[in-house]
């Protein structure tokens, strides 16, 4: 690969033998694993920070719970549209306190 100065290509090759990089053109380059799509990065972010990012996604991918990592990140969803659905439904209720008011005189 032209241009690799910080190695990324055999860097990357360390992680997994079956890592890729090709250039496709329009200012990218193209990671595959095993043939198939890993990522795209421009011409310009091809550096040795993309050989930890790569890293740390294989890492995460070999020894994380992922489907744990979902359905926390599921929970703390959860958790904030119901936030926002009680501070909905407390300010309603205080626009609506100054008419309920005036109906019991």
């Amino acid at each position: 690969m032209l241009g690799d100065l910080f190695n990324v290509k055999s860097r990357i090759k360390a992680i997994d033998r079956y890592f890729n990089i090709d250039c496709i053109g329009n200012g990218q380059y193209e990671i595959t694993h095993k043939g198939g799509h890993f990522m795209s990065i421009p011409h310009n972010d091809l550096n040795g920070g993309i050989v930890e990012k790569i890293r740390e996604i294989v890492y995460r991918n070999v020894n994380a719970d992922i489907i744990a990592e979902i359905e926390a990140n599921n929970n703390k969803i959860d958790s904030r549209k119901e936030r926002d659905f009680q501070n909905l439904s407390e300010d309603m209720a205080k626009d609506l306190l100054p008419y309920i008011r005036r109906l019991e005189v």
